[in-house]
């Protein structure tokens, strides 16, 4: 299980790119890679719900990233979604649904007029803020 991921600027502004172009809506995606935290891909996945608050992932688009994940050989390590609207932190329905122990859970989030990201490790219930390195543009 990685608990430390380290995130490119360009695989950070994939997944920003796919959250502005959810707005209003919460976007929501998957991340493969290694399990020390190296990051290889970005999957943007359609929120079925077109909510605001809340998603659940397009189940085809998922199951495609999956075979993906899985013929390259990597692990899931990561989900993202957005809080347009919410904090930077999960939802009680975020912990509730969450499906993937031992992956991180990414959120973005908008806050002081800028769009965040932060990482949690989600177990027994209890969402705890997890390392993320984020590389700044070279």
């Amino acid at each position: 299980m990685a608990t430390f991921l380290s995130i490119s600027w360009q695989q950070q502004q994939a997944m920003l790119f796919h959250v502005l172009s959810c707005l209003p809506e919460e976007a929501c995606g998957l991340i493969s890679g290694t399990q020390n935290g190296e990051i290889v891909s970005v999957f943007p996945i359609t929120n079925e719900l077109h909510s605001q608050t809340a998603f659940q992932m397009a189940p085809q688009e998922q199951i495609q990233a999956f075979l993906q994940i899985e013929k390259n050989n990597l692990d899931l390590i990561a989900v993202y979604h957005s809080h347009p609207n919410g904090l930077a932190r999960p939802s009680e329905s975020d912990i509730d649904q969450f499906q993937y122990p031992g992956v991180i859970q990414l959120i973005w989030s908008y806050q002081d007029s800028k769009w965040r990201l932060n990482g949690f490790i989600i177990e027994s219930r209890l969402a705890r803020e997890g390392a993320l390195n984020l590389i700044s543009e070279t």
